[in-house]
């Protein structure tokens, strides 16, 4: 940890030790003892191998939550988060660190799931936390890589709160509350009596709630009806002369306040009048249950999603590592450059995304390394008319030219079947399907044929079959069988628009490894269309290299005359510095997963490290080489990584939102079942709902935000809260 302190110390930070696997400092004086002084930082980490704290002065980072269900990701949206150094937190959360030159407050539940760090310190990467993960510096995104970014005026601001303000409602003139009460009466005389033996104390209890919640009468009101009209007709009555019975009969009001569900109010619309009152009357009268009843139109789970829904989806893409522009493959660059120079919206991007699945066919069955094969699914995703179809367009182009067209399969698959079809006739096979994500969306329909909900686990299988046989499908008609598909080469190669894949993609997707097996290449940029684009077919010389690299063919080594058999795909090799870095890149991806809470973005993780590999066989090939080195190992993963993470990273605020809308719904329901029109104390909803301070915090802090609730100062027992009239 020595080493690590010595870096930051090279930076100019400030720091001090932390206990090790901890968070109190080892220090009398905490963040106030932090230096830059190389010689006091050695002296301290030479004793003991403290986790690192970093003094905040000057420094405010951003930190969010997901613990506790609150999704602090999803809180973010709100926000414009500009490109700075940001860490990993081993309790699946980010710290995100700016500069600022202004004085700037430290603030706990700036939003739900986000706190808002100063004046004190934060533990660095390589840290390691009481539960035993590891803070770590997300790929691209460490101080060494990029400079802090200025601390946005957004996040330096406090929102105002809303003051407090209860339902406008109708004074009742005293006709109609008296009318009310003989409604009251009316149908408490109607309530099947309580039978001693037979579900009595429920029947009371049923009559209790009507009166205080259903015609909303004080407990006194409730309490003289109860005694002088439904008490008589029970068997027994209870005795209103004995203070036990007494006790146990009128507490039914108190008990039918709490455990109603009903909004208060429902019966006063009942339509049977009870006597004839004038127009007036009877207009305030509907005044006061639309007053009552107007909050109960849709249920509170509909606002909180819908106030999800109307948080815009912001996503700031990091910048690409620049090893991918320096390091790129020699052929990889040549065919990015053929679509790039007949792009009318330029894309390098989507560019070397198409190129990635050219190769990822053409060396489908040929090569392998450490249990994979080439094939990937890529998507592009890109707005319309953005320049996204030109890497599909050239690529046909070039597999026509290269004569491998056989290869190419139909831009539609409408079952299963036919898609083990194409995979059994040519061995292997790229798919070319524009607008993926509708694929995606009808599949999860309600309403999607069986066939049309088999293509995803058949691709998975297929996709983990590359290496293996796949088993053939049984079907009722033998005849309709398929045989085994030995080694099947399956690409595929899409593109969408963010807000359709978005709208289609569900956290099944990521929980069942679908998205996992994906390769989003995510860019909303429009550039500036070109005035004249190449208008000429890709040249015969790339067309015959990319021939020559489909054809290749392997026999035994040392083998001669008729001995020179292919012997199939043959295993890569990898120098000893490549196979390190790989090591270490497979660690830190399991590492994040680890940390990554449970939920939908935990499960993108689990396929990244392959996907590596895979792209280490096409970055080797495609710059001519047999052993997998240093250079192709390191280009591979900066852009199988870069990709993987910006997909996590857009998927905390789609796929993660569920959890959330409940247990917020859990807190507004209670603020409603216990309002008796006061508001609710904080301190009694966190007895009620066993919740810890911080985590109520965060979902209060997004109801009354959301404008769901209303909030008011309650003296010296801190907040009260009320749900917010329509």
């Amino acid at each position: 940890m020595i080493e690590n302190a010595k870096k930051y110390q090279a930076l100019g930070w400030k720091i001090f030790p932390i206990k090790v696997k901890d968070k109190a400092p080892a220090t009398p004086n905490g963040f106030k003892d932090s230096t830059n002084d190389l010689g006091i930082i050695e002296g301290w980490w030479s004793k003991e191998d403290y986790n690192i704290g970093l003094d905040l002065t000057g420094i405010c980072v951003i930190d969010i939550d997901t613990h506790g269900g609150v999704n602090g990701y999803a809180s973010l949206t709100e926000f414009d988060m500009p490109t700075t150094i940001t860490a990993s937190t081993p309790t699946g959360g980010r710290h995100y660190y700016f500069k600022t030159s202004e004085e700037v407050n430290r603030k706990t539940s700036f939003r739900p799931g986000i706190d808002r760090l100063t004046n004190g310190y934060v533990l660095l990467p390589e840290s390691t936390h009481p539960n035993g993960g590891t803070y770590q510096w997300l790929p691209n995104r460490s101080p060494w890589d990029l400079d802090m970014a200025e601390l946005p005026k957004e996040f330096k601001e406090n929102k105002t709160l809303t003051p407090w303000a209860t339902a406008p409602l109708p004074t009742p003139t005293p006709q109609i509350k008296q009318d009310i009460k003989d409604r009251a009466i009316l149908y408490v005389k109607e309530c099947e009596p309580a039978i001693q033996g037979n579900g009595g104390h429920n029947q009371l209890l049923y009559a209790a709630s009507a009166l205080v919640n259903g015609f909303n009468l004080s407990d006194q009101e409730a309490i003289n009806i109860l005694w002088n009209h439904f008490n008589p007709m029970c068997s027994p009555p209870w005795d209103k002369g004995s203070p036990s019975q007494r006790k146990d009969f009128e507490r039914k009001v108190e008990e039918a306040r709490k455990t109603c569900m009903k909004p208060r109010g429902w019966l006063i619309g009942d339509e049977m009048p009870v006597r004839t009152i004038n127009p007036q009357d009877q207009q305030l009268g509907s005044q006061i249950a639309s007053s009552l009843l107007a909050n109960y139109n849709e249920t509170n789970v509909d606002k909180l999603k819908k106030a999800q829904q109307n948080k815009a989806f912001k996503y700031t893409p990091s910048e690409i590592p620049k090893i991918v522009e320096q390091k790129m493959p020699k052929w990889l660059r040549e065919v990015r450059d053929c679509i790039e120079e007949r792009a009318t919206i330029p894309q390098p991007w989507f560019a070397l995304g198409a190129a990635t699945s050219l190769f990822s066919l053409i060396l489908g069955k040929k090569y392998k390394f450490r249990g994979q094969r080439s094939n990937l699914f890529n998507v592009i995703v890109g707005n319309t008319s953005a320049g996204k179809n030109i890497g599909r367009d050239v690529m046909k182009d070039i597999i026509y030219g290269a004569e491998l067209q056989r290869e190419l399969a139909g831009e539609q698959v409408t079952s299963d079947r036919a898609l083990l079809n194409v995979i059994k006739r040519t061995g292997r096979a790229m798919f070319m399907w524009d607008e993926v994500a509708h694929m995606i969306d009808a599949q999860n329909s309600k309403n999607a044929s069986s066939s049309l909900k088999l293509i995803e686990p058949t691709l998975m299988t297929l996709f983990s079959s590359a290496n293996s046989t796949y088993q053939g499908k049984d079907y009722a008609k033998e005849e309709d069988s398929l045989e085994c598909i030995r080694e099947p080469h399956c690409v595929i190669h899409g593109t969408t628009t963010p807000q359709v894949l978005f709208g289609a993609l569900r956290g099944k997707d990521a929980d069942s490894g679908y998205m996992a097996r994906m390769l989003l290449w995510i860019n909303e940029d429009e550039p500036e269309p070109v005035e004249l684009p190449c208008f000429d077919k890709p040249s015969n010389e790339l067309c015959a290299k990319i021939a020559e690299f489909a054809s290749r063919s392997h026999v035994a080594e040392g083998a001669e005359g008729l001995l020179k058999q292919e012997v199939g795909a043959k295993e890569l090799q990898v120098t000893p510095e490549a196979a390190k870095f790989l090591r270490k890149t497979q660690l830190e991806i399991h590492a994040d997963k680890v940390n990554e809470p449970e939920g939908a973005t935990k499960s993108l993780l689990g396929k990244t490290y392959e996907i590596c590999l895979r792209m280490c066989i096409i970055a080797t090939i495609a710059d001519e080489k047999e052993v997998i080195d240093i250079d192709a190992a390191k280009w591979a993963c900066a852009v199988v990584k870069y990709n993987t993470y910006e997909c996590v990273e857009i998927s905390r605020y789609k796929l993660d939102s569920d959890e959330f809308i409940t247990n917020a719904n859990k807190v507004m329901s209670y603020i409603e079942k216990k309002d008796r029109g006061e508001g609710v104390i904080k301190s009694d909803i966190l007895n009620g709902l066993k919740m810890r301070a911080k985590t109520l915090d965060q979902y209060l802090d997004h109801l009354h935000e959301s404008e769901l609730i209303l909030k008011a100062e309650h003296g010296v027992r801190g907040w009260k809260y009320c749900i917010k009239p329509d």
